[in-house]
């Protein structure tokens, strides 16, 4: 088992490397007009628009450039083009190197943080409009038209010269980059054809599989049946189910090139156990109760990542340590009559199934659990179900 901990954490290690390097020929294009050819780390949509790595040809390191000290970059063999510009994000401007798609009478942008894609379209006036895409899915048809008014009001301003493209536009329930470039370039033909445009916007970018790390949190009970084996040959195996309050902290790991619908999960989840048998021919109570400190490192798969709701699996190690244990009248069994000072470390696994809801940029999850226990050391069996309710961040 310690084996198997030891290679998903080396494969994490493996992923984060190759995500951290993706060298393409490139140029960067200096504020004095200068074109500086050489080698560009392509990275992550995040990573791209807040820095570019650059290494110019005859060196042997990269250099950093961030906003403002380049006009932009551009990757030779793909075409994708990033320049600096400054656009609004939630009502604050902002300095970055946003993605040109498009340069024309009316000129497209692109720009993703966290979870929301920004379209920016700039006319021949230099009037800028947003366009901020969450990919939510909306079943009732009021709020369906609430949320396009809202999403494409600054659009439609850009677009009021032909009715035929602001009747395509507001026919998107969702804005995509092939749709929006189609629907721009069309514009640009019919009114700024003397302008000429050119088209940066390569459907097949391969930058690297880049790590996005979102912090979770759960909470939730869990229905432990503890089995404490006996010692001694005059005593019977005690069965109790027991109700386990669990709470936990930990990360999604998303790797949004390789695969859009497989996470890796980082989970540190703590429970205060409790149990207690009343004996039909003893004369007292027996009870025990311990704290139980688990480490699950496990993958799981989202089926419908882009939907409103989606079904989930996970499964994973689950590496547990009991510390804390304190019985009342256990003789004859592993556990004593005192505190015990044993820290018992059980290595197993855990499997789970459920369902995610999306909740703006953040996500909400509800799972059922089942996590294998077993502390060999002091003849304790406890499997558990579990229900956990989690917030993603």
């Amino acid at each position: 088992m310690r084996k198997l901990l030891c290679t998903f954490v080396m494969l994490l290690g493996i992923l984060s490397a190759k995500a951290q390097t993706n060298p393409q020929a490139g140029y960067v294009i200096t504020n004095d007009n200068d074109t500086l050819r050489g080698t560009i780390d392509y990275r992550t949509d995040a990573k791209n628009a807040h820095s570019c790595l650059f290494m110019a040809d005859g060196e042997t390191a990269y250099k950093e450039y961030l906003p403002n000290e380049i006009k932009g970059y551009r990757l030779s063999d793909i075409g994708a083009c990033y320049v600096t510009r400054t656009f609004p994000i939630e009502g604050e401007q902002k300095t970055f190197f946003a993605e040109y798609l498009l340069e024309g009478g009316v000129s497209l942008y692109r720009h993703k943080e966290s979870t929301v894609e920004y379209f920016y379209l700039v006319d021949a006036d230099g009037k800028v409009a947003t366009i901020r895409e969450t990919g939510d899915v909306i079943h009732l048809r009021d709020d369906q038209i609430t949320a396009q008014r809202i999403k494409l009001v600054e659009a439609t301003q850009i677009f009021q010269k032909s009715q035929k493209t602001l009747k395509e536009l507001w026919a998107m329930p969702q804005v995509s980059a092939e749709q929006l470039l189609k629907l721009t370039k069309a514009y640009n033909k019919e009114f700024y054809a003397e302008a000429g445009e050119t088209e940066f916007y390569q459907k097949d970018i391969k930058s690297s599989d880049g790590l996005i790390a979102r912090f979770r949190i759960e909470g939730g009970v869990g229905f432990s049946t503890m089995k404490f084996i006996p010692n001694s040959w005059y005593n019977d195996p005690i069965e109790v189910t027991s109700l386990v309050p669990i709470v936990g902290v930990g990360t999604d790991m998303i790797l949004p090139r390789l695969s859009k619908n497989l996470l890796l999960q980082l989970m540190l989840t703590y429970s205060y156990n409790k149990a207690n048998r009343e004996e039909i021919h003893y004369p007292y109570h027996r009870e025990w109760t311990f704290h139980d400190v688990c480490l699950q490192a496990g993958v799981a798969y989202s089926f419908m990542p882009k939907k409103r709701f989606s079904p989930l699996l996970r499964a994973g190690v689950s590496l547990d340590y009991l510390l804390g244990l304190e019985t009342v009248n256990m003789e004859g069994y592993h556990a004593t009559n005192k505190v015990s000072l044993d820290k018992s470390f059980s290595p197993r696994y855990y499997v789970g199934l459920g369902v995610e809801s999306k909740l703006g940029t953040h996500k909400v999850s509800l799972t059922a659990n089942y996590v294998m226990r077993n502390f060999g050391s002091i003849g304790l069996q406890a499997p558990m179900f579990n229900i956990l309710a989690g917030f993603v961040l």
